[in-house]
C-alpha cells in the first residue's frame, strides 16, 4: 500500500486533502451512451471536469442558457479566479452561484467542510445565492436538482449538517 498522498503507477490526479487523488470518475462509471460527449466536453472546456460538472453544464444547454451568456462556468468573481482559495464552478448574473460538490471530495475531512463553509460565506459576502449540487443527487435526480436550484433552492439533505 502506498504512503498517503503517493499516486500509484499509472494514477491520475493530484493529491488533495487526506492524500486522495481528484480524478474524475473512470469511464466505466460513466453511462456507454455518455463517454464520448463527457470526454469531448473535458477536452473543450476543463480536463480536470467531472461527470457531475458536466451533467450540470449539459442540462443548462438543454435546457436554453448560454455558456458566457446566461451562466459562466469556472467563473472569475470580483476579477478573480480564485479569491481566498475559492472557485465557482456557474455562476449566473453575478446572483446566483452553484456549486458541484462531491461528497467523498467536499465533506471527507474537517478541512473539506471548512473550504466549503469558506466558499459559501464568500460568494454570499459577494452578493450570490450559494446553492449547494451533491454528485448524487445530479447523477440520480438531475431535474428535480437542477430546477430546485435555479430557484435558489437545495435538494432536501443537501445541507451540510445533514451530510
Amino acid at each position: 500500500m502506498p504512503e498517503r498522498g503517493v499516486r500509484r503507477a499509472g494514477q491520475k490526479g493530484t493529491p488533495r486533502a487526506g492524500g486522495r487523488p481528484r480524478t474524475p470518475p473512470g469511464l466505466a462509471e460513466i453511462p456507454p451512451n455518455k463517454q464520448q460527449e463527457f470526454l469531448n466536453w473535458l477536452a473543450k472546456y476543463n480536463p480536470q471536469g467531472t461527470y457531475p460538472e458536466f451533467l450540470v453544464f449539459r442540462w443548462l444547454e438543454q435546457h436554453g442558457y448560454k455558456n458566457g451568456l446566461d451562466f459562466r462556468y469556472l467563473a472569475d468573481i470580483g476579477g478573480l479566479r480564485r479569491f481566498e482559495g475559492v472557485q465557482l464552478d456557474f455562476i449566473f448574473q453575478e446572483w446566483l452561484a452553484l456549486a458541484v460538490d462531491g461528497v467523498y471530495w467536499h465533506f471527507s475531512t474537517p478541512e473539506q467542510r471548512e473550504t466549503n463553509w469558506i466558499a459559501r460565506a464568500v460568494a454570499q459576502n459577494r452578493g450570490y445565492v450559494y446553492v449547494s449540487l451533491l454528485d448524487g443527487n445530479l447523477i440520480n435526480a438531475l431535474d428535480v436538482t437542477m430546477h430546485l436550484a435555479l430557484v435558489w433552492q437545495e435538494m432536501p439533505g443537501t445541507s451540510e449538517g445533514q451530510l
